[in-house]
């Protein structure tokens, strides 16, 4: 059996349901963890609570009785004080506590949203565009997003261990007056608590609907704010249709949540009617037994108190149990999620030692009878594909559209995985390394980059603005042929960037960037670059220019070039040319032109357009 395929059905085994009480000690270890100051305040708010409660339950009896027995007036009115101010006190300390973990269960919640952030970064990109993990990644961002399942869980576990207390005391009592009381409290409670789980198994069996909802109308609402899509809107007049898509799922997610909501209306009207015929038969009992002399008016009022109490612990109790089946639903998508394994996870590494001598010596690598194939498609994109790279050899990758190019650097960078064959670095397979190991030996400048909402020098830098090495910053700088620029900012490295976020952020050029870009892959100092299409924005006399400063700046280095210009190719060692997957000439450019090939065609079409482009510039 293929390798891949072993990989692949370990992976999805390591999805498991949890256990309510896994996810408890679960919730209850991260709490006191990261936030032991909410995890003790919900604890100790537990005491005032039921302080307070069984102050307010004895007030009136306490009103009532000092009257019936005449207590001494001062007597009477200090024990009344007493119990008042008691009360209040307790009240205030439990309204505190609360307030507190109410203000902070956010924070909680924040650590899992993360945990997921991490998670969502770092796994594979075949294990990320699986279509199992795909889905449980969408419902992991609801419970995590947009749920208050998980933030809730800190309110939801502190009400459950005060209703249990309370239960235990009041129900004591109401035993040992009349057990019918206790029943007809638990029946009535019973019943909703039925219908309330009827409700959470609608929510829960609708999940998946309504996380497919949930993506299709986010993905319409970004792309509907998106500048890049907004063109593409305007001028083919998508407007009417977007809108149309838009209103369809909404009226999914209403039609998936209404059929919930539906279910938890039926309880609510199903908790009036059952609270009258409760506290009916309650009334009944309590009355006959004043009637008969078994309890005085004051104990009447102390057990209607009680029978009140009791019968809101039983009701809080039963909803928080409706309320763990759905935040015990929203822990297992997230663990569920972040405990799905990438291929790539198990590696001890090969050390920091010899990390360095392989820096110090030059990097050679080895695509080695390399196959890889994306989901569903019909044929491999690579196959048996091998192909060396020499340590400090510049090569240039060409191909058109779907010749593989991109699929290599993927594989490359480790984004995904070889479903056969291995990649050596240096003879050692890519795999012996950890991930960080790895992404110590590579920088890489995409076609399709990614630009952070920090300034300048952070995004170059990766790092704080603390820890920026000044000489290095303007050294790579200069090299990628950026600092003029830099220098005219007003704020020169501390510019912002992407006016989506930051209002400050300064507009630049996509050649600009692309130069920040440049100038990023240098100041990480690796012996592997890959530059894929790191000219595609600039037009064809810059171009040149920047390939020449490519081949000065990149000495020493083992580098990769991806484009669909030939123009990148007269700096380089040696040229591949890929077609379906596989190497179709190999050589100098030199060599490849003598041969008045495939490669000698497609740069003779592209120097004459270049030509022509170049004529009309300078016209």
């Amino acid at each position: 059996m293929p390798s891949f395929v072993l990989a692949e059905s370990w992976r999805l085994i390591k999805v498991k349901k949890y256990s309510f009480a896994s996810n408890l000690a679960f919730h209850y270890k991260n709490l006191l963890k990261w936030e032991p100051r909410l995890f003790w305040a919900s604890v100790l708010v537990i005491i005032p609570s039921l302080i307070t409660t069984f102050l307010g339950s004895i007030l009136p009896t306490a009103v009532v009785q000092g009257v019936e027995e005449r207590w001494n007036i001062k007597i009477y009115i200090t024990f009344l004080l007493i119990l008042i101010l008691g009360r209040w006190i307790f009240s205030m300390l439990e309204g505190g506590l609360k307030e507190y973990c109410e203000n902070y269960d956010f924070v909680y919640r924040m650590h899992y949203m993360e945990l997921y952030a991490d998670k969502k970064m770092s796994l594979d990109y075949n294990v990320l565009e699986d279509k199992q993990t795909e889905e449980l990644a969408s419902q992991a961002h609801i419970a995590v997003f947009q749920g208050r399942g998980i933030q809730d869980s800190v309110k939801v576990f502190l009400s459950f261990s005060i209703n249990l207390i309370g239960i235990l005391f009041y129900g004591w009592l109401l035993i040992r007056l009349n057990p019918i009381l206790i029943g007809a409290i638990v029946i009535s409670e019973l019943i909703v608590f039925k219908l309330l789980m009827t409700a959470r198994k609608k929510e829960e069996n609708n999940w998946p609907d309504m996380s497919s909802a949930i993506r299709k109308t986010e993905y319409i609402t970004s792309k509907s704010g998106d500048i890049k899509t907004g063109k593409d809107i305007r001028v083919f007049q998508l407007h009417n249709l977007l809108l149309s898509k838009y209103g369809k799922s909404l009226s999914e997610l209403e039609s998936v949540s209404l059929s919930t909501q539906n279910w938890y209306f039926l309880s609510n009207i199903a908790e009036v009617l059952l609270a009258f015929v409760k506290n009916g038969i309650s009334y009944v009992l309590l009355l006959n037994y004043l009637y008969i002399g078994k309890i005085d008016v004051s104990q009447f009022l102390f057990y209607i108190a009680v029978i009140s109490n009791c019968s809101f612990y039983i009701n809080g109790i039963l909803r928080d149990l409706n309320k763990f089946g759905l935040i015990s639903q929203y822990f297992n998508k997230l663990r569920q999620f972040l405990n799905i394994q990438s291929e790539w996870t198990n590696s001890k590494g090969v050390g920091k030692k010899k990390l360095e001598e392989l820096k110090r010596e030059g990097i050679q690598i080895k695509f080695n009878n390399v196959v890889f194939s994306y989901p569903n498609a019909a044929e491999p994109i690579l196959k048996n594909f091998n192909l060396t790279i020499n340590s400090g050899e510049k090569l240039a990758l060409l191909g058109l559209n779907g010749a593989g190019k991109t699929t290599i650097v993927k594989l490359l960078c480790g984004f995904y995985q070889p479903q056969e064959g291995n990649i050596f670095i240096n003879g050692i397979n890519r795999d012996t390394f950890s991930r960080d190991e790895y992404y110590d030996l590579i920088s890489v400048v995409f076609q399709d980059y990614t630009l952070l909402p920090l300034s300048i020098d952070e995004n170059i830098a990766g790092c704080f603005e603390k820890n920026i090495d000044s000489h290095k910053m303007k050294n790579c700088l200069e090299q990628a042929g950026f600092y003029d620029k830099y220098s005219e900012l007003p704020s020169k490295g501390k510019t912002l960037l992407v006016k989506d976020v930051n209002d400050d952020a300064v507009d630049l050029s996509g050649g600009e960037k692309q130069k920040i870009l440049f100038a990023r892959a240098l100041y990480k100092d690796v012996p592997i670059m890959i530059l894929d299409e790191p000219t595609a924005a600039l037009d064809p006399i810059a171009e040149n220019e920047q390939y020449i400063r490519f081949g000065e700046v990149t000495a020493g280095k083992t580098v990769l070039f991806i484009s669909h210009r030939l123009s990148s190719t007269t700096f380089c060692d040696r040229v591949i040319l890929l077609e379906n997957g596989g190497i179709v000439e190999e050589g100098t450019h030199e060599e490849l032109m003598g041969k008045k090939g495939k490669y000698y065609g497609l740069y003779e079409m592209q120097r004459k357009y270049y030509c022509e482009e170049v004529k009309e510039r300078t016209k």
